[in-house]
């Protein structure tokens, strides 16, 4: 009389083999999830400089004055310090007035904030606005170098550095402003 089926032996094998398998197969998941969560990682240091620089480019396309660097001085400084009217106070009453009071002037030095852009002492890159007070915004973390110039007339280059696991990461950028309105004569 056959038997049909496995012996105990090939059943030891075959659940020796894919335990075998399944262990092979958990190193790869494990290995694969953390170099994602790695990438991960590198990608939200990228992320948060280019977050940065898009702060850096709406401030400077507003900014009615460039308190560091100057327009005449092309040489690199470590902090941008700029003026630009405070975004609540320029707009106009609904419905605009006629005549537009010749009190209101969008320019007025006591309407405008103060808003500066350094790296800190913890490798910080911060943006500080004041207006009657301070507030102060992390923007990246391990920012280990941060420059600005103006490039030609209306353009400012900023340089950011990134350090990540040892590796230094350079970004560069030119930012451009806005042509000076001409005046009506």
């Amino acid at each position: 009389m056959k038997r049909s089926g496995f012996s105990l032996l090939e059943g030891l094998v075959v659940s020796f083999l894919v335990l075998l398998l399944l262990g092979v197969l958990g190193g790869l998941v494990q290995r694969y999830l953390a170099a994602n969560r790695m990438l991960k990682e590198k990608d939200k240091g990228l992320d948060s400089i280019q977050h940065a620089l898009q702060f850096l480019r709406n401030d400077c396309q507003g900014a009615v004055r460039f308190l560091s660097p100057l327009a005449s001085d092309p040489s690199p400084v470590s902090v941008l310090e700029l003026e630009r009217p405070n975004p609540g106070s320029v707009r106009l009453p609904v419905p605009i007035p006629t005549p537009v009071p010749g009190s209101w002037e969008p320019l007025d030095p006591t309407r405008l904030i103060h808003i500066e852009y350094r790296v800190n002492l913890d490798q910080r890159l911060v943006r500080t606005v004041t207006l009657g007070g301070s507030d102060t915004q992390e923007l990246a973390r391990n920012c280990s170098g941060f420059s600005v110039r103006h490039f030609g007339t209306r353009q400012l280059e900023v340089n950011f550095s990134l350090t990540d696991r040892g590796r230094v990461v350079a970004l560069s950028s030119r930012v451009f402003l806005p042509m000076e309105k001409k005046k009506k004569s």
